[in-house]
């Protein structure tokens, strides 16, 4: 049995969507154990949000999909937060100038 995860690849402007077969060491009641890197992860068998790998190929690139989704949501955030940051910088540099000029 062989468990699938997709991932992403970005090499200059060329992006790879790249399908990793992990095979199945062991099956026990509660999951699944997969060897990566010469280290064995436990994979639960029960069907939630965050799994490593998934047993079909079509789940593991809607697992991708969710993936890159929370990424984008993450990253919209830190901009929000960044832009919002950057006026209050400037907001301060303004008063210091004032406060030195007078």
């Amino acid at each position: 049995m062989n468990l699938y995860r997709y991932e992403v690849l970005m090499c200059g402007y060329e992006v790879i969507v790249s399908l990793i077969k992990y095979s199945v060491l062991k099956e026990t009641e509660k999951g699944y154990w997969i060897k990566i890197y010469d280290k064995k992860k436990f994979i639960l068998k029960k069907d939630g949000k965050k799994r490593f790998a998934r047993t079909t190929k079509k789940k593991a690139l809607e697992d991708l999909l969710a993936r890159k989704k929370a990424f984008l949501g993450y990253a919209e955030s830190n901009v929000i937060n960044a832009k919002y940051q950057i006026e209050i910088v400037e907001d301060e540099i303004r008063r210091l100038k004032w406060f030195i000029e007078y």
